[in-house]
């Protein structure tokens, strides 16, 4: 029993650990930049620069499916699927756009690289192209990004944006920071365009 005991207790001290290894390299990669602009009740409004990506689009509308294609098809192309077999520094976030009928995914290249050094992809589904700058609301959140969650907190962005002068331009994009395995800590964003509706900004 005391051995049961033991053992279970070094498992869960072990699993925290590992855990926390992982949340402090998560933390440590590099990420798209922003600037706040403005903060709302409940979310935020970034400012993007334009930068590079390497996107893969499929006509999964479930969010799970299409971002676990996805996340592979890409991490192919930085893990050395190329023409120059290179390897890319992997960033933060990981982006699904709706579209219609289906998603994209998009990996954001690493700050300084452009479409004239960074390598071709072998698989011709995986396009490198250039993402332009643009405003972003953004509402956080923890745990597991599913449909049922997403939706949520679509809802409570929408809340957020409402009474501001701030509306959405576009469809909801769903950013993720974390690996699958990362169980703690996980940070994930549900985020929409938009403009100033009075025009200012």
């Amino acid at each position: 029993m005391k051995w049961t005991l033991f053992i279970t207790a070094a498992t869960v001290v072990l699993f925290l650990v590992a855990q926390l290894v992982s949340l402090w390299a998560v933390r440590r990669v590099e990420q798209v930049p922003y600037r706040v602009v403005e903060r709302l009740r409940d979310a935020e409004v970034r400012s993007y620069p334009a930068h590079w990506a390497a996107g893969h689009s499929t006509r999964n509308t479930r969010y799970t499916e299409a971002g676990t294609l996805g996340f592979r098809r890409l991490a192919r192309y930085i893990f050395g699927g190329n023409d120059l077999e290179e390897r890319i520094a992997m960033t933060a976030p990981v982006t699904l756009e709706q579209g219609d009928g289906g998603y994209t995914v998009f990996f954001g290249m690493p700050g300084g690289r452009t479409d004239h050094d960074l390598p071709v992809p072998d698989d011709p589904t995986v396009l490198v192209v250039q993402r332009p700058s643009v405003r972003m609301a953004c509402v956080r959140f923890g745990g597991r990004a599913t449909d049922a969650r997403i939706a949520a907190e679509v809802e409570r962005l929408d809340r957020a944006l409402a009474g501001s002068p701030w509306r959405p331009v576009g469809r909801p994009v769903v950013m993720g920071y974390d690996p699958p395995w990362q169980l703690l800590g996980r940070r994930n964003e549900v985020s929409i365009a938009v403009e100033r509706a009075d025009g200012q900004g």
